[in-house]
């Protein structure tokens, strides 16, 4: 027995004129937004959540939003941005809430509907009922997970993404990839899922290949759907142990989402390779690699459109290392528990040590 769940309303419309005649935006909505859209004029209250904190969410910024998002009664809360714009919205359906801690320690009551429109080709978050935070003081992101915090729509606007920077677009794009992979990879996976997810890699992948390092595609359209597509598929089939390592990574040092993904991506797959059987995934990557070796492929297609940087540089050594596992074993059993193969912590300390080492390597070749 098994279950497939797609909750959201998914739309796409041309422009964002277009999505305004359709949904007719009035004074009982708020916009949750990033300064970057302050161009934008809408008939409503806009908060742009960046004025509360650089970054993504965490729990002190979302309780500065609160404060503001429950002086009036809105009935709609319309989420234009990346991840962390639709994360924070997540958060304020339920009026009654008044604080971060309130939400993770109390059953949530939806009682606004919420409208999501991402603006990167990474996040998923469009159709997904997770909402993540970095709690300051505990130097750790946690993923809460309600149904209450399905959007009611999402809506594809690719005219939103023009103008998107490479290192944004490359970061939430590899994410949307990662996400694809870990959802198809996880024992939670369906044959409903799973095809979602399949199609999510091979459109990304094949996206990839044909693009240059530094290089923004002119279209968006494809990369756009592909992650709404690994959206689905994770949000039924979950993530696993890329993003549960990956949050102590931006906690810390501050790597965005995208990018602390990207960064245990590979040393996660090759111990993935090493201690599991990844032909069914290999199966569906031949179909963009061709009879090239898919981890090499991978690796090498990974390596060539993402900046490399060091961790060792921001200050991880393999003391860290120690404490980001026992992070991850205290705090992400959700996600561990959709791991390809079981781990404990002394194998993501190694894959930690391994991050390093490819660090090290990388430095010695340049």
């Amino acid at each position: 027995m098994f279950e497939f769940l797609i909750k959201p309303k998914i739309l796409q419309f041309e422009n964002l004129s277009e999505f305004s005649e359709r949904f007719q935006m009035n004074q009982t909505d708020l916009v949750i937004t990033d300064k970057v859209f302050s161009r934008l004029v809408f008939p409503c209250d806009v908060i742009f959540q960046d004025d509360y904190g650089n970054g993504e969410p965490t729990d002190e910024k979302i309780d500065r939003i609160l404060v503001l998002a429950n002086k009036k009664e809105y009935k709609r809360i319309l989420a234009i941005g990346g991840g962390t714009a639709i994360d924070i919205a997540k958060l304020l359906v339920d009026p009654a809430k008044t604080s971060c801690d309130a939400l993770y320690s109390m059953p949530i009551e939806k009682q606004r509907d919420l409208i999501a429109i991402p603006t990167t080709c990474g996040t998923g978050s469009e159709v997904t009922c997770i909402s993540i935070v970095s709690f300051i003081q505990k130097e750790v992101k946690i993923g809460l997970v309600d149904p209450a915090l399905y959007p009611d729509y999402a809506v594809l606007i690719p005219e939103l993404l023009v103008g998107l920077p490479y290192p944004v677009f490359i970061t939430s794009s590899i994410d949307a990839l990662i996400h694809a992979v870990e959802s198809f990879l996880s024992p939670k996976a369906t044959p409903f899922s799973k095809m979602y997810s399949q199609k999510a890699i091979n459109m990304i992948l094949s996206g990839f290949l044909k693009l240059k390092a530094g290089e923004v595609p002119v279209r968006f359209e494809e990369y756009l759907l592909a992650s709404t597509l690994a959206g689905i598929a994770f949000s039924n089939a979950g993530c696993g142990l890329i993003h549960a390592m990956s949050y102590p990574i931006s906690g810390k040092y501050h790597y965005s989402h995208g990018a602390a993904n990207a960064k245990v991506f590979m040393a996660v797959m090759e111990y993935y390779h090493s201690a599991g059987d990844l032909s069914p995934l290999f199966g569906i990557m031949k179909q963009s690699f061709g009879e090239k070796d898919c981890m090499e492929a991978l690796k090498d297609l990974v390596q060539r459109l993402l900046p490399p940087n060091s961790l060792a540089q921001k200050g991880m050594d393999a003391a860290v290392c120690f404490e980001f596992a026992k992070a991850v074993m205290d705090t992400q059993k959700r996600l561990l528990s959709n791991a390809f193969v079981p781990v404990d912590h002394e194998i993501i300390q190694k894959i930690y040590q391994n991050i390093l080492e490819g660090d090290k390597c990388w430095r010695s070749e340049n």
